[in-house]
């Protein structure tokens, strides 16, 4: 499996994967915010309605998010955004 890191708008990017995080209480990441805005709102619709659980690393894999060209769209909750940090 090969994994690849890109720069740019998430929610233009023509992938087989794009992963975006969620913090607790539903407040999307910066990347998921972009995934969001182009699909309409759709991430935080789903989120309102519970789709994926708040515990630290949970999931919820998506599948044809429409205007966006990534194939799936993996949400991963991340916990509290202040006790977040990226990296070792």
């Amino acid at each position: 499996m090969e994994f690849n890191t890109t720069s740019g708008s998430p929610g233009k990017h023509r992938t087989g994967c794009l992963v975006v995080g969620v913090f607790e209480g539903r407040k999307l990441s910066e990347a998921a915010q972009a995934v969001d805005a182009a699909s309409g709102r759709y991430l935080t619709d789903l989120l309102r309605r519970g789709d994926l659980e708040s515990r630290v690393g949970a999931t919820l894999m998506l599948h044809d998010v429409a205007r966006v060209p990534a194939e799936r769209v993996l949400l991963v909750s991340l916990g509290k955004e202040k006790e977040f940090h990226e990296g070792p």
